[in-house]
Order: C-alpha cells, then sequence, then structure tokens
C-alpha cells in the first residue's frame, strides 16, 4: 500500500527539524557561551533599519587590597590582586521573535542589484552585539524567499528562546541568472557572493568579520554553491552545509568542481553538514 503522500506544511516541519536544526546546530554549537568581540567599523555600521551601540568590554580592576606606605611592607600570600565583578548585564530575553527584512545590495559582478532577504534575531541592535551570520542558497527554482517558507526564521527563534544557539542572522539571498548560469571560480556567482554580498552584509549588519563568525549553506543548486564556495575559500567560513546538494554541473572543471576540491584542497578545520 502507497502511504500518503504529506502535506505541505508537514512536509516543511519536516525539513526545519531535520536539516535546519542540525545545520544551525552545527554551526553554532561551538558559538554558545562565545563573548561576543567588539565590531569593528564595518560589523558595527548601522542596519537599514535599526542603530547599534557597541558594548564596552570588560575590564579587570588589578588593585591590590593592600595600602601603600613610605616603606613598602612585607608582600604576604594575601596580597593579590582582587577581580573586580564584570558589571556587564546579562541578556535580557526579548519576547518579540526575530524580524525578515527585505533588501536589495549592489552586486558590480552580476551588473544589477539582487535581492536577499535577511533573518534578524530578537533584540537586534538593541543589546550593542555582533551576531554571526549563516548565509543560506535557494535551488534554481527559488528565490530569495524560499528557507522563510521553510521555516528557517521560526526554527532560529525556537533554538534562540531554548538556549540553544545564540542569535545570529540568517542571510537569505536570490541566487538570479549567475547562480544558475555559472559553475564557480572568478567572475561567477561565487564572486557575487564573496566580493558583493558579503561585503554589503558586513557594511550594514552588526556581524563578526571573521571566518569564526560565518557559516555557508545551500538547497539543491544552492548546496552545489555552498559546497563549491567553502572548499574553495575554507580559510573564509567555519562551517558549509550541503542540502540535497546538486553537484551535477558538467561544465565545472577539477578547480571549482566540489567532488575535485573536496580531495585537492586543504580543507583545515572547515566543518561540513551533508545531507539529503
Amino acid at each position: 500500500m502507497i502511504p500518503p503522500r504529506p502535506s505541505p506544511g508537514s512536509l516543511c516541519r519536516t525539513i526545519c527539524q531535520q536539516i535546519v536544526l542540525p545545520a544551525l546546530i552545527l554551526f553554532l554549537a561551538a558559538c554558545t557561551g562565545r563573548p561576543s568581540p567588539t565590531p569593528t567599523t564595518a560589523a558595527a555600521a548601522t542596519s537599514p533599519t535599526s542603530p547599534a551601540t557597541a558594548s564596552p568590554t570588560p575590564s579587570l580592576n588589578n588593585t591590590p587590597t593592600h595600602t601603600a606606605t613610605a616603606e613598602p611592607p612585607t608582600p604576604t600570600p594575601t596580597d593579590t590582586p582582587t577581580p573586580r565583578p564584570s558589571t556587564t548585564p546579562s541578556p535580557t530575553p526579548c519576547a518579540a521573535p526575530g524580524r525578515l527584512v527585505d533588501h536589495a545590495y549592489p552586486s558590480p559582478t552580476a551588473g544589477d542589484p539582487q535581492n536577499v532577504r535577511v533573518y534578524l534575531p530578537p533584540c537586534y541592535a538593541d543589546d550593542g552585539r555582533a551576531y554571526p551570520a549563516l548565509i543560506l542558497f535557494g535551488g534554481n527554482i527559488h528565490d530569495e524567499t524560499i528557507w522563510d517558507q521553510l521555516g528557517a526564521d521560526e526554527a532560529a527563534d525556537d533554538l534562540i528562546a531554548a538556549g540553544e544557539i545564540p542569535p545570529l542572522l540568517i542571510i537569505m539571498p536570490d541566487g538570479g541568472w549567475m547562480a544558475n548560469n555559472t559553475s564557480g571560480g572568478p567572475g561567477s556567482y561565487e564572486t557575487v557572493v564573496l566580493d558583493d554580498l558579503l561585503r554589503w552584509v558586513e557594511a550594514n549588519f552588526c556581524v563578526w568579520p571573521a571566518p569564526t563568525g560565518r557559516a555557508i549553506g545551500g538547497l539543491s543548486r544552492g548546496g552545489y554553491w555552498a559546497l563549491e564556495i567553502a572548499l574553495r575559500h575554507p580559510d573564509r567560513f567555519a562551517s558549509v552545509g550541503g542540502h540535497s546538494a546538486a553537484l551535477l554541473d558538467t561544465f565545472a572543471g577539477p578547480a571549482v568542481n566540489p567532488r575535485q576540491t573536496a580531495l585537492s584542497n586543504d580543507l583545515g578545520d572547515l566543518r561540513i553538514y551533508l545531507d539529503i
């Protein structure tokens, strides 16, 4: 007997539970408890919708407990610096969920502005911190809305509220013509992502401008691009996820094809997550 086909709603929930959540956890497990670095000028730039203010870095007060006299006393075991308790306030949970914003970023490589949807976590720009960022690509029939339709933002809300991951941004670009008609290397969608999209994100949002704060993943054709980009540039990302990655590009030569670069390139500490 043929089992009934799952409804679109249940299928989306299954995808988010079995694909999106493990992928997010893979990237962000190492970030839990990590103090947010003080944003640089680029990372601390105000987002198009909300201002952000960097919080000061806490320091220790190394004032000795004894009082100085004309003749310094002989040090005793108790004459050690006493750290001052941190005055950094504890994070305040936000009642409101994260939110989605739509933008078009300039892309000199593609020649036209490219659409992108961005998930901003609860408390974004209110707590003075910089956030890790996860870039998620859709397939060749998708646009920037696909990961929203699959529930990536709700999954992030749930994980953040449960304390399983720290707040993060999810960058969901529309690949457009460049993603569907190029295979990799200079001048391809790889260049759009690395030179145009990342530069715009780090100039306009409070994100970590460092490899430890970046992950990349994608579905189908987007899974190809996530692996193509990360395996060629493993020093620029903490992890990569290929979700039903379409590794079928017959035009991709050995210098860009993930089936070759996975073996020929030094991937360092890059974490790789694959599913189908």
